[in-house]
């Protein structure tokens, strides 16, 4: 009785793609897009066309630069790849970021490769802030004691905690970082938890923080550039709940394996 129910199905799923590539989400389509403020995926066209030295963020209108022309591969949709050496995406004049003594989140998806790495040394993966003082940065990175299985991920936010997870080198994980703040003319202390793979390492709390206005870099730590490939960033201008962290793993995770 319906001929061309099929046809007719096919043609409703490549709208449904075009909407979903017009709103930037074709790639990640479950992601909670409440407080969304700053989405970046090489996968997705429209953030990043494959060749080039300019990217753009899904949501808003910030545009990063990337060093190199070189920069992508086509590993898992899309990714960045950055050489350790001179690579990095600057993002300059960035709006919506959090500022002063807000909440936020920030999720992101990586590869590290350990090649050249060298020991007791730490690289950058993403970072913003003013960087005048430990709680005017926000700084996620991974350091390398003596050997591939002394890895581990660190997070700068008023203090610094390490993590080892095991299992580092040459996988993609995800990282998240969610942060509800106080007020530092209060002396309110506030509240950072980091999650690896959807698994949460800590609930620590620290003193407030003011990360100033300084823009957003990808890959680089102080000159200390990461090396291996990183995947979509996301940031939201609120503390995710335990569910939507899981909503977002969960929309990403199949993409990277895991």
């Amino acid at each position: 009785p319906y001929p061309h129910s099929s046809r007719n199905q096919t043609k409703l799923q490549r709208i449904k793609r075009k909407i979903r590539i017009i709103m930037g989400t074709s790639y990640a389509p479950n992601i909670v897009k409440d407080g969304l403020v700053f989405y970046v995926d090489a996968a997705n066209p429209r953030s990043y066309p494959g060749s080039g030295t300019t990217c753009n963020t899904l949501v808003g209108s910030n545009e990063g630069t990337l060093q190199s022309s070189h920069m992508f591969e086509n590993i898992n949709m899309g990714a960045f790849a950055l050489d350790g050496v001179d690579e990095q995406i600057d993002f300059a004049n960035s709006t919506n970021f959090p500022v002063d003594y807000e909440d936020f989140t920030i999720s992101l998806w990586f590869k590290a490769d350990p090649t050249d790495w060298g020991n007791n040394f730490e690289r950058g993966i993403f970072s913003f802030g003013d960087g005048t003082g430990a709680g005017n940065e926000f700084k996620i990175t991974m350091y390398r004691y003596t050997s591939d299985d002394d890895a581990r991920i660190t997070i700068r936010m008023a203090n610094w905690s390490l993590y080892n997870p095991g299992n580092m080198f040459n996988v993609w994980h995800n990282v998240t970082v969610t942060h509800t703040n106080g007020d530092r003319p209060t002396g309110t202390r506030t509240v950072r938890e980091t999650f690896f793979n959807n698994v949460s390492l800590e609930n620590r709390s620290i003193y407030s923080v003011d990360l100033g206005t300084a823009n957003p870099i990808i890959g680089n730590r102080s000159n200390q550039r990461f090396k291996g490939q990183i995947g979509p960033i996301m940031i939201h201008n609120k503390k995710l709940s335990n569910s939507e962290l899981t909503q977002n793993y969960n929309a990403l995770k199949g993409r990277f394996g895991l």
